[in-house]
């Protein structure tokens, strides 16, 4: 497993999250053709917009698809 993964499920294990999303900084370009992550006044994020336009893009922040979920997830799965 690489760096970058370890880091990941270490920070979420340290932050007792539910689920933990890397994000990835990105030029608005870039993010049109990928998604805008919108944030709550709280720093949590509220809303993950694939392809949004050039109005919907509100930081410059995308999320690749790299999550950490809860091995209970498993039991929603086939």
């Amino acid at each position: 497993m690489s760096d970058y993964l370890v880091n990941l499920v270490i920070a979420h294990l340290d932050n007792g999250t539910d689920m933990t999303i890397s994000l990835k900084k990105l030029p608005s370009e870039e993010i049109i053709a990928s998604s805008s992550v919108q944030f709550q006044h709280n720093g949590h994020i509220g809303r993950i917009i694939e392809k949004p336009s050039p109005d919907d893009i509100t930081s410059p922040l995308s999320a690749p698809l790299t999550f950490v979920l809860p091995g209970a997830i498993s039991d929603y799965l086939p």
